[in-house]
């Protein structure tokens, strides 16, 4: 309206022509909001792992056993060279569906503290076979254990396969694990079995003067002790 009158006025003419300043009225302009990049959810260890990790952990009473065939000299019959440690430690880690977490589970053997029923054959082994001045630990790093029950079982007992990485002698290598597992609420016991020839791991056969033969094969066995806790 007020441009209108201004209009009329300048029409008009006239010496003494009033100044007549027009208000336009602006609508204001409508609020935009700024760009913004999407936001990534990152899931956190916990909501990539499940929220209700087992943990077990090799308890008091877990001993690691190794066996090798061997035939002595002035001895008819072949026997089990046997090796035994309690320097056992670690734990495994279970996620849902018993899934083993990308970290934290490992199974840890002090090969240093073995010993037989012959002290000449535990430095032999120590020095020649493991090198243990070198090489002091076997670790073996669980991936996936096929068969086991889940959810895990408190009660009653299972048999199942464990996978996994073995590092020992300064070499990596997939082994395989047979296991009897007896449950008992929070604990669990039994046993765990492998083998492997010597070389799997860079090792060579021991060879002694009294030593006729030695088995290319080594059969290692956990008995274990496992206590059970929320991750």
């Amino acid at each position: 309206m007020a441009i209108l009158v201004a209009f009329a006025l300048v029409a008009c003419g006239g010496s003494a022509s009033p100044e007549v300043i027009s208000t336009l009225e602006i609508p204001p302009a409508t609020a935009t909001a700024p760009d913004t990049e999407p936001v990534q959810v990152v899931p956190s260890p916990e909501s990539a792992t499940g929220p209700n990790l087992v943990r077990l952990e090799f308890a008091e009473g877990t001993e690691a056993v190794y066996l090798v065939n061997e035939q002595l000299a002035r001895v008819n019959l072949p026997s089990d060279a046997i090796g035994t440690t309690d320097a056992v430690s670690g734990v495994i880690l279970l996620g849902s569906g018993n899934l083993i977490p990308a970290e934290g589970s490992e199974l840890r053997l002090d090969l240093s503290t073995l010993t037989s029923d012959s002290d000449r054959r535990d430095r032999y082994v120590r020095r020649n076979t493991l090198s243990t001045i070198v090489y002091p630990f076997a670790v073996f790093v669980p991936r996936k254990v096929p068969g086991l029950p889940s959810p895990l079982p408190t009660q009653g007992e299972a048999t199942f396969q464990m996978v996994g990485d073995m590092t020992m002698h300064g070499v990596t290598s997939e082994l395989v694990w047979d296991v009897t597992a007896s449950f008992a609420g929070e604990e669990t016991t039994g046993q765990a079995t492998t083998e492997f020839p010597f070389d799997k791991f860079g090792m060579m056969r021991p060879r002694v003067r009294l030593v006729l033969s030695v088995e290319d094969r080594i059969r290692l066995r956990i008995d274990f002790h496992l206590v059970r806790s929320a991750g």
